[in-house]
Protein backbone atom coordinates (compact mmCIF):
# COMPACT_ATOMS: atom_id res chain seq x y z
CA UNK A 1 0.00 0.00 0.00
CA UNK A 2 2.92 2.28 0.64
CA UNK A 3 3.46 2.45 -3.22
CA UNK A 4 0.15 2.99 -3.98
CA UNK A 5 -1.48 6.52 -5.77
CA UNK A 6 -3.61 8.11 -3.12
CA UNK A 7 -5.94 8.92 -5.41
CA UNK A 8 -6.12 4.97 -6.25
CA UNK A 9 -6.39 3.86 -2.59
CA UNK A 10 -8.99 6.70 -1.69
CA UNK A 11 -11.22 5.42 -4.60
CA UNK A 12 -10.93 1.89 -3.40
CA UNK A 13 -12.23 2.94 -0.11
CA UNK A 14 -14.92 5.22 -1.62
CA UNK A 15 -15.98 2.16 -3.54
CA UNK A 16 -15.95 0.11 -0.56
CA UNK A 17 -13.27 -2.47 -2.22
CA UNK A 18 -10.56 -2.03 -0.28
CA UNK A 19 -10.88 -5.55 1.14
CA UNK A 20 -10.04 -7.14 -2.75
CA UNK A 21 -6.11 -5.67 -2.57
CA UNK A 22 -6.17 -6.38 0.97
CA UNK A 23 -4.77 -9.79 2.38
CA UNK A 24 -8.35 -11.59 2.98
CA UNK A 25 -9.62 -14.77 3.84
CA UNK A 26 -11.08 -15.01 0.23
CA UNK A 27 -7.14 -14.89 -0.82
CA UNK A 28 -6.36 -18.09 1.57
CA UNK A 29 -9.31 -19.95 -0.07
CA UNK A 30 -8.84 -18.96 -3.57
CA UNK A 31 -4.73 -20.32 -3.16
CA UNK A 32 -5.60 -23.30 -1.66
CA UNK A 33 -8.48 -24.38 -3.70
CA UNK A 34 -5.92 -23.60 -6.76
CA UNK A 35 -3.33 -25.60 -5.06
CA UNK A 36 -5.26 -28.48 -4.18
CA UNK A 37 -6.77 -28.66 -7.63
CA UNK A 38 -3.54 -28.33 -8.81
CA UNK A 39 -1.45 -31.06 -6.66
CA UNK A 40 -4.23 -33.67 -6.54
CA UNK A 41 -3.77 -33.91 -10.59
CA UNK A 42 0.38 -35.05 -9.33
CA UNK A 43 0.43 -36.77 -6.28
CA UNK A 44 -2.62 -39.16 -4.21
CA UNK A 45 -5.14 -37.05 -2.65
CA UNK A 46 -4.14 -37.41 0.81
CA UNK A 47 -0.54 -36.23 0.29
CA UNK A 48 -2.04 -33.71 -2.04
CA UNK A 49 -3.95 -32.35 0.98
CA UNK A 50 -1.52 -32.50 3.21
CA UNK A 51 0.82 -30.57 1.01
CA UNK A 52 -2.15 -28.50 0.60
CA UNK A 53 -2.09 -27.40 4.09
CA UNK A 54 1.96 -26.79 4.35
CA UNK A 55 0.79 -24.43 1.47
CA UNK A 56 -1.48 -22.52 2.87
CA UNK A 57 0.46 -21.65 6.08
CA UNK A 58 3.49 -20.50 4.21
CA UNK A 59 1.12 -18.09 2.24
CA UNK A 60 0.34 -17.13 6.34
CA UNK A 61 3.67 -16.48 6.53
CA UNK A 62 4.18 -14.31 4.11
CA UNK A 63 1.07 -12.03 4.82
CA UNK A 64 2.50 -11.95 8.61
CA UNK A 65 -0.20 -13.50 10.15
CA UNK A 66 -2.79 -10.94 9.52
CA UNK A 67 -5.84 -11.98 11.51
CA UNK A 68 -7.96 -12.46 8.45
CA UNK A 69 -5.21 -14.59 6.62
CA UNK A 70 -5.05 -16.49 10.11
CA UNK A 71 -8.49 -17.19 10.30
CA UNK A 72 -8.99 -18.70 7.17
CA UNK A 73 -5.69 -20.65 7.34
CA UNK A 74 -7.09 -22.13 10.51
CA UNK A 75 -10.76 -23.08 8.96
CA UNK A 76 -9.29 -24.30 5.84
CA UNK A 77 -6.54 -26.37 7.17
CA UNK A 78 -9.60 -28.17 9.43
CA UNK A 79 -11.76 -28.64 6.84
CA UNK A 80 -8.80 -30.38 4.54
CA UNK A 81 -8.01 -32.03 7.87
CA UNK A 82 -11.90 -33.76 7.82
CA UNK A 83 -11.24 -34.33 4.43
CA UNK A 84 -8.31 -36.19 5.13
CA UNK A 85 -9.83 -38.60 8.00
CA UNK A 86 -13.30 -38.89 5.98
CA UNK A 87 -15.25 -36.86 8.47
CA UNK A 88 -18.03 -34.13 7.65
CA UNK A 89 -17.49 -30.90 9.21
CA UNK A 90 -19.44 -27.66 9.33
CA UNK A 91 -18.29 -24.33 8.75
CA UNK A 92 -19.88 -22.57 11.83
CA UNK A 93 -18.13 -24.85 13.97
CA UNK A 94 -14.59 -24.38 12.20
CA UNK A 95 -15.40 -20.53 12.35
CA UNK A 96 -15.89 -21.27 16.33
CA UNK A 97 -12.70 -22.92 16.67
CA UNK A 98 -10.42 -20.63 14.48
CA UNK A 99 -12.08 -18.13 16.41
CA UNK A 100 -11.46 -20.08 20.08
CA UNK A 101 -7.57 -20.93 18.79
CA UNK A 102 -6.64 -17.13 18.01
CA UNK A 103 -8.13 -15.66 21.08
CA UNK A 104 -6.32 -18.21 23.30
CA UNK A 105 -3.38 -17.56 21.92
CA UNK A 106 -3.70 -13.83 21.60
CA UNK A 107 -6.66 -12.05 23.79
CA UNK A 108 -6.21 -8.57 22.48
CA UNK A 109 -6.91 -9.69 18.88
CA UNK A 110 -10.60 -9.07 20.42
CA UNK A 111 -10.09 -5.52 19.66
CA UNK A 112 -8.35 -5.86 16.31
CA UNK A 113 -10.76 -4.42 13.40
CA UNK A 114 -9.28 -6.98 10.72
CA UNK A 115 -10.32 -9.96 13.33
CA UNK A 116 -13.85 -8.72 13.72
CA UNK A 117 -14.39 -7.96 10.50
CA UNK A 118 -13.04 -11.17 9.49
CA UNK A 119 -15.12 -13.08 11.97
CA UNK A 120 -18.61 -10.71 11.41
CA UNK A 121 -18.61 -11.26 7.61
CA UNK A 122 -17.98 -15.04 7.66
CA UNK A 123 -20.67 -15.03 10.06
CA UNK A 124 -22.92 -13.19 8.36
CA UNK A 125 -22.88 -15.11 4.88
CA UNK A 126 -22.67 -18.24 6.86
CA UNK A 127 -25.87 -17.10 8.66
CA UNK A 128 -27.69 -14.86 6.47
CA UNK A 129 -26.15 -16.05 3.18
CA UNK A 130 -29.01 -18.79 2.50
CA UNK A 131 -32.11 -15.93 3.75
CA UNK A 132 -30.28 -13.88 1.01
CA UNK A 133 -30.35 -16.45 -1.71
CA UNK A 134 -34.06 -16.69 -1.24
CA UNK A 135 -34.49 -13.19 -1.49
CA UNK A 136 -32.71 -12.42 -4.51
CA UNK A 137 -34.15 -15.04 -6.29
CA UNK A 138 -35.24 -13.18 -9.02
CA UNK A 139 -31.86 -12.44 -10.11
CA UNK A 140 -30.46 -14.16 -12.85
CA UNK A 141 -27.74 -17.14 -11.80
CA UNK A 142 -25.24 -15.83 -15.04
CA UNK A 143 -21.82 -15.31 -13.79
CA UNK A 144 -22.79 -16.29 -10.09
CA UNK A 145 -24.78 -12.80 -9.38
CA UNK A 146 -26.84 -14.31 -7.08
CA UNK A 147 -24.40 -15.26 -5.01
CA UNK A 148 -22.47 -12.53 -4.96
CA UNK A 149 -25.63 -10.46 -4.20
CA UNK A 150 -26.67 -12.23 -1.22
CA UNK A 151 -23.14 -13.18 -0.04
CA UNK A 152 -22.24 -9.44 -0.13
CA UNK A 153 -25.45 -7.93 1.65
CA UNK A 154 -25.10 -10.99 4.40
CA UNK A 155 -21.28 -10.02 4.95
CA UNK A 156 -22.09 -6.07 4.91
CA UNK A 157 -24.93 -6.36 7.21
CA UNK A 158 -23.19 -8.40 10.28
CA UNK A 159 -19.89 -5.88 9.35
CA UNK A 160 -21.79 -2.91 9.31
CA UNK A 161 -21.65 -0.99 13.03
CA UNK A 162 -18.03 -2.72 12.96
CA UNK A 163 -17.11 0.15 9.83
CA UNK A 164 -19.47 2.87 10.82
CA UNK A 165 -17.59 2.82 14.51
CA UNK A 166 -13.80 2.71 13.06
CA UNK A 167 -14.26 4.37 9.77
CA UNK A 168 -17.03 6.81 10.45
CA UNK A 169 -18.75 6.24 7.00
CA UNK A 170 -20.18 3.28 4.61
CA UNK A 171 -20.04 3.20 0.94
CA UNK A 172 -23.34 3.77 -0.59
CA UNK A 173 -22.06 1.95 -3.69
CA UNK A 174 -19.92 -0.91 -1.89
CA UNK A 175 -23.10 -3.53 -2.40
CA UNK A 176 -23.14 -2.52 -6.37
CA UNK A 177 -19.50 -2.83 -6.79
CA UNK A 178 -19.37 -5.85 -4.53
CA UNK A 179 -22.04 -7.42 -6.39
CA UNK A 180 -20.06 -6.97 -9.79
CA UNK A 181 -16.67 -7.66 -8.56
CA UNK A 182 -17.81 -11.17 -6.55
CA UNK A 183 -17.71 -13.13 -9.45
CA UNK A 184 -14.36 -11.67 -11.44
CA UNK A 185 -12.09 -11.33 -8.60
CA UNK A 186 -11.53 -15.23 -8.12
CA UNK A 187 -10.84 -15.59 -12.03
CA UNK A 188 -8.25 -12.60 -11.94
CA UNK A 189 -6.86 -13.93 -8.97
CA UNK A 190 -6.77 -17.59 -10.18
CA UNK A 191 -5.41 -16.41 -13.71
CA UNK A 192 -2.34 -14.61 -11.73
CA UNK A 193 -1.50 -17.62 -9.98
CA UNK A 194 -1.71 -19.35 -13.44
CA UNK A 195 0.70 -16.44 -14.31
CA UNK A 196 3.09 -16.69 -11.66
CA UNK A 197 3.49 -20.49 -12.01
Amino acid sequence: KEHMDKKFVEQLRTTGVMHVIAASGMNVTLFGGFLSATLVLFLRRQLALMLTIVGIFLYCLLASFEPPIVRATLMGSLTLIAQMVGRQYMAGYLLAIAGYIMLYISPYLLFDVGFQLSFLAVLGILWCHPYFRRVFAWLPEIFGIRDAASMTIAAQMLTLPIVISNFGSVSVVSPITNILIGPVAPMLMGAGMVFLL
